[in-house]
């Protein structure tokens, strides 16, 4: 399967990003995996940190196929941000996991999205600057947005 066919949308969002000057260096989060290679194909690999949210069935094949007692783990998450991916981040994430904000998302807009940023903990924080097909580009500044209620401890408790 395609690129194109798999992440509609990519490669606009990839434009979109290039055409923003007042959002480069800022850290970027992907649940796509090729987005490392699609920038890079660009010339714009380097010009942000780059985040790699795993899925939650990476996540568990992850856990299931390597012991973390002799650094299997360790070495294969290593290796994702060498060589792969971009620096990993297991889910779900919080806002508390870092990069710190402020921070860019580019996502695919798929069924296994709220696995990796579960709505409840997002609530209020996450802005959308586009959106091409299913790929969508958000923001997090940090706190919750005007307009917006930010999770009440009683509700996490729910």
């Amino acid at each position: 399967m395609s690129f194109a066919r798999r992440y509609p949308g990519l490669e606009a969002s990839a434009a979109w990003l290039a055409e923003r000057p007042d959002l480069a260096g800022r850290p970027l989060i992907t649940d796509v995996p090729v987005l490392g290679a699609i920038l890079d194909r660009r010339g714009e690999g380097g010009e942000r940190p780059l985040y790699y949210l795993l899925g939650r069935d990476q996540d568990h094949e992850l856990r299931a196929l390597t012991n973390p007692a002799v650094g299997q783990d360790a070495a294969i998450l290593g290796a994702l941000d060498r060589a792969f991916y971009g620096r990993p981040i297991r889910p779900p994430m919080t806002p508390d996991d870092a990069p710190p904000p402020p921070r860019l998302f580019l996502v695919d807009d798929d069924e296994r999205l709220d696995q990796s940023l579960p709505p409840a903990a997002w609530e209020g924080r996450l802005r959308e600057l586009a959106r091409h097909g299913r790929t969508r580009i958000l923001i997090d500044e940090g706190a919750p947005l005007p307009g917006q209620r930010a999770i009440a401890d009683d509700d996490r408790r729910r």
